[in-house]
């Protein structure tokens, strides 16, 4: 093998495996402080409304020999849907509430264990 086809070859299996990283990290980054609802908005639409019908185009029309690329394609719609909403106002939104419940989080432990509220295994106050 040559080294432009091993070069096309690592190309082809990367990209799309960055694209599936880029959306993942922001996509969960967003479920994790609390913007579910996007993200699952945006799974479903990846789903049935890209990657479902740009196969069935794909097979129609192509086939059915690339098929799988519907699977890139969607990819690379959802990944276009979570940046913008990283770079969105609702984004900002969804930061500072959850700033502003791990405040309220460590103000509540430091309150808990002044009292002798919160308890180890033991029973002994932490």
């Amino acid at each position: 093998m040559n080294k432009k086809a091993s070069r096309t070859k690592l190309d082809m299996t990367h990209g799309p495996i960055m694209r599936l990283v880029v959306l993942n990290t922001v996509l969960n980054l967003a479920n994790g402080i609390g913007g579910v609802k996007y993200s699952t908005v945006v799974n479903i639409l990846m789903l049935w409304a890209v990657r479902i019908p740009s196969a069935f185009l794909i097979a129609r029309f192509y086939d059915g020999h690339y098929v799988t690329f519907g699977v890139s394609i969607s990819f690379i719609f959802g990944m276009t849907a979570a940046l913008t909403f990283y770079r969105s106002k609702r984004w900002k939104e969804v930061i500072e509430l959850a700033k502003k419940q791990e405040n309220e989080t460590t103000r509540e432990r430091k309150v808990g264990t002044a009292h002798g509220k919160y308890r180890n295994t033991c029973g002994q106050a932490l």
